[in-house]
């Protein structure tokens, strides 16, 4: 038994095992994307891919930071994620497969698996392979009706609605318009947020903030 449930542990740990090996180990050939600059800049952003398509502002950006970028804009509205198991079913390719992101529970095609987000009542999705799955997905969203500087700003979003900019963030601040942010590297961060600090034998433990 004991022997069962470290196999079982283990391929838990190894989900995507049989897409990354053959029989004769380890697929070299999963790990590389084909990519070609073509005499194209690397994107200033990344620095990884070229810049081959256009952004809003007439500058080029790479594929992939503008796939983000869309992603990033429908996500915080996204409420059923659609997986295809080619590369056209779906609106965003994913090495090899394909995704779509909906607020509504419409699909094209025949999707492989739908996800719903932060809901359990999988109801509307019978006839579908699906599951569900709880994502933190809010973000700060921009308001230019209650924003306090409307009548001064320059830089208004080209959509009617989506996700705040920095900008628009340090706007909304107390003070000055500033923005800033913390970024700390804590050792055993995990088992202190479940733990605690203790601070003499004996003493009970403090919460970490």
């Amino acid at each position: 038994m004991g022997s069962i449930n470290y196999q079982l542990q283990q391929r838990k740990q190894q989900t995507f095992r049989e897409s990354l090996r053959n029989d004769q180990g380890w697929d070299e050939e999963v790990f590389l994307r084909p990519t070609s600059f073509a005499g194209e800049q690397p994107y200033a952003a990344c620095h990884k891919l070229p810049g081959t398509i256009e952004g809003s502002e007439g500058e080029r950006i790479c594929e992939h930071c503008s796939r983000d970028f869309q992603w990033g804009r429908q996500l915080p509205n996204t409420k059923y994620i659609a997986f295809y198991p080619d590369d056209e079913g779906g609106d965003f390719p994913l090495m090899g497969w394909s995704l779509s992101l909906r607020e509504r529970p419409e699909f094209t095609g025949s999707p492989c698996l739908v996800t719903k987000l932060n809901e359990t009542d999988m109801s509307e999705l019978l006839g579908y392979p699906a599951q569900w799955k709880y994502l933190a997905n809010h973000i700060p969203r921009y308001d230019c009706e209650l924003c306090p500087a409307k009548q001064t700003c320059q830089d208004k979003p080209d959509v009617v609605e989506g996700p705040a900019t920095f900008n628009c963030l340090a706007r909304h601040s107390h003070g000055t318009a500033l923005l800033g942010f913390l970024k700390a590297d804590v050792d055993n961060l995990g088992k202190l947020s479940i733990f605690g600090l203790k601070r003499h034998e004996g003493m009970q433990y403090d919460t970490i903030s």
